[in-house]
């Protein structure tokens, strides 16, 4: 009885240093935001599922929070470096379009 206790105390010990040990390991996990907003703008970035994963094409949607308007953004291929406007609408319509008024 009294191996059989001391046996589970040494388990008991190691376990609780492996856990100490790999908690000192431990890095804080990092994820980019997708969303940034400065000076009364709102700007998110995302992909389109277009393009492959070597070169995919993105749209940028931009939320100016004054003027209460959405605006998206898109590059038309992945070697064009002009950035165009696909459209914009004004939030509170988009609203009320959206719940059928």
């Amino acid at each position: 009885m009294r191996r059989a206790s001391t046996l589970l105390w040494i388990s008991c010990f190691a376990i609780l240093a492996t856990a100490l040990v790999e908690a000192g390991r431990a890095r804080p996990a990092f994820a980019e935001p997708l969303a940034t907003g400065i000076g009364g703008f709102t700007i998110l970035g995302a992909g389109t599922g277009d393009g492959g994963d070597a070169r995919p094409y993105e749209i940028v949607v931009v939320v100016d929070n004054y003027a209460e308007m959405l605006f998206v953004y898109s590059i038309e291929t992945a070697n064009d470096r002009r950035v165009q406007l696909r459209g914009g609408q004004n939030l509170p319509a988009l609203f009320r379009s959206a719940r059928g008024g």
